[in-house]
């Protein structure tokens, strides 16, 4: 009766779980930095259009890459400083690959239900941005030949 039990509370856990969802999760660190630092930091939520985060460079936070069921949180990060010019990049959520090991592994469950709704199939990319600001003024030129 014991062993019954004990087998059945093993399968209720394998099946209410996903490969992504044991080994990762949802909540990912991003580290920000710039040259020059103390650089203004705005930090939006692309689907929502609602900045979620503003400080100054260096920074390292953790956020979310769970953006609803089969869906991914995609960040807009904004960096600034007086007298540089402003530059901005994607955090962008990508396909976990512990993710991949459910359907290697036949668990439909973690597949299309737990991680999911997790959101432990995502990971967020790049995980660490590295800017160099250029100061106000500064002709880049084109790379087309002969023009600037």
């Amino acid at each position: 009766m014991k062993i019954k039990i004990i087998a059945n509370m093993v399968m209720g856990l394998f099946i209410l779980t996903g490969c992504a969802s044991i080994v990762s999760n949802s909540e990912w660190p991003v580290k920000i930095k710039s040259i020059p630092d103390q650089a203004n930091v705005s930090i939006t939520d692309a689907k929502v259009s609602k900045e979620i985060f503003k400080g100054k460079t260096p920074v390292n936070l953790v956020l979310s890459s769970h953006g609803g069921y089969f869906r991914g949180k995609t960040y807009i990060v904004q960096v600034s400083k007086e007298g540089f010019s402003m530059q901005t990049i994607g955090i962008q959520s990508v396909i976990n690959g512990w993710y991949m090991g459910n359907f290697i592994f036949g668990h439909i469950p973690g597949f299309l239900i737990v991680d999911p709704l997790t959101g432990a199939m995502w990971r967020l990319r790049p995980k660490e941005i590295n800017l160099i600001l250029r100061p106000m003024g500064d002709v880049v030129p084109n790379t087309e030949k002969g023009k600037f």
